[in-house]
């Protein structure tokens, strides 16, 4: 006979929510997700909700992970490696690439290729890299055209072409 959980998990899940409201690091939620396997699934939906990829020190490389300046997409796609269902909790990804990551394209375009659930994303190049001649073209143009995507902001990134937002039928707000 299996047994019913004390609290029903969507009383848990209302707990996890309101504890991610008061707790922008997240620390409390991870606690809990140490607790037991029906929690572990709750507080993944807020822990990986929003990653942030940085390679630039001056700016915070993950409020969930508090990762050091070293290598964090190298870090992320380790993580989904061994646990490639992760990506499905992830809405939020801000990238932030710099030329030395072109040498590792073809890695980084099977990680974004894990994504499939993105609402928002915000791709930015360090140095004003060129889009039309990115070898990560293909991989972002994946993750814009994703049904779920409704918010999307690309920054210095040299000769973007708007056309290819063209497909982009659910973005509401782009920058």
């Amino acid at each position: 006979m299996v047994e019913s959980p004390l609290l029903p998990l969507d009383i848990a899940d209302n707990i996890i929510e309101a504890l991610t409201l008061c707790d922008p690091d997240l620390t409390t939620v991870k606690a809990c997700s140490l607790v037991c396997h029906d929690f572990l699934y709750i507080c993944r939906k807020h822990i990986f909700a929003s990653i942030t990829l940085n390679p630039f020190p001056a700016a915070p490389l993950s409020r969930n992970f508090g990762w050091t300046q070293k290598g964090p997409t190298q870090k992320f796609k380790q993580l989904l490696l061994d646990a490639p269902q992760l990506a499905d909790y992830v809405q939020e990804l801000d990238y932030t690439y710099e030329s030395q990551d072109l040498n590792n394209a073809a890695e980084l375009c099977q990680l974004f290729a894990k994504f499939t659930r993105l609402k928002y994303l915000v791709i930015a190049a360090a140095y004003g890299l060129w889009w039309n001649t990115s070898p990560l073209r293909p991989a972002f143009l994946r993750l814009f055209h994703l049904p779920t995507l409704v918010g999307l902001e690309v920054s210095a990134m040299n000769g973007f072409i708007v056309t290819d937002l063209a497909p982009c039928v659910n973005l509401k707000r782009s920058r």
